[in-house]
């Protein structure tokens, strides 16, 4: 269950452990779901609380203008829009179209094989001045949040276990997600019609499946 009410997914992933021996350090990067659910109440804690400076939003363009991100422009919190670009999106979409036989696999390494600048454009933007500490997110926090957290995790090195071990934590968080947006109108038809067999999955074997398709590391995506 989230640490934050209305954040879902939320974690910090410090901790985790680096080929050399090290460790990420903590309270620098965290991940989570939409913090569009937050009210101006609830999105005090989290941001005071971990002296978050911006968010990563890998949401679609037009979801994020469509559905805002809670109260964080008010608190200060710097916004990052990184979109990434899959495939054909209508206008009016709240959500990214997905294969129906391998939706996860096929949209993850879709996020590598059409839009490699963005993915890989995510680390040197974290390391600009006045990022630090940021939250990386999407809408439920799990597909183009982990696609871009194990390619920064990646980049400095974390070991691919500790990659596949964060991917598949929270499945509870996940199911959650999913049903709260089943229930918000905008995302309702086109949730539907794009993806067609969607709920809880098995998540380490998904994130197995898709970190064996990665060829190599994060810089075979430079």
């Amino acid at each position: 269950m989230s640490l934050y009410p209305g954040l879902l997914g939320f974690r910090d992933l410090g901790g985790l452990r680096l080929s050399d021996g090290g460790r990420v350090r903590h309270g620098v990067l965290f991940r989570s779901g939409t913090p569009q659910f937050f009210d101006a109440d609830t999105a005090r804690a989290p941001v005071s609380d971990t002296g978050t400076r911006s968010t990563v939003d890998l949401r679609l363009r037009q979801e994020i203008a469509r559905e805002g991100r809670g109260p964080l422009d008010e608190l200060g919190v710097r916004h990052i829009p990184a979109s990434f670009r899959i495939g054909v999106v209508a206008e009016e979409a709240t959500v990214a179209p997905m294969d129906r036989d391998a939706p996860l696999v096929t949209r993850y390494l879709g996020n590598l094989e059409e839009d490699a600048a963005t993915v890989v454009s995510l680390v040197p933007r974290l390391l600009e001045p006045g990022v630090l500490p940021a939250l990386v997110h999407c809408t439920v926090g799990k597909d183009s949040t982990g696609v871009a957290v194990a390619l920064a995790l990646d980049a400095v090195g974390d070991r691919r276990e500790d990659i596949a071990a964060d991917y598949a934590r929270d499945p509870e968080d996940v199911a959650a997600g999913m049903d709260r947006l089943r229930n918000v109108a905008s995302y309702v038809r086109p949730w539907r019609s794009t993806h067609p067999r969607a709920g809880p999955r098995r998540p380490r074997s998904c994130s197995g499946s898709w970190a064996r398709s990665m060829p190599g590391t994060a810089g075979r995506w430079r």
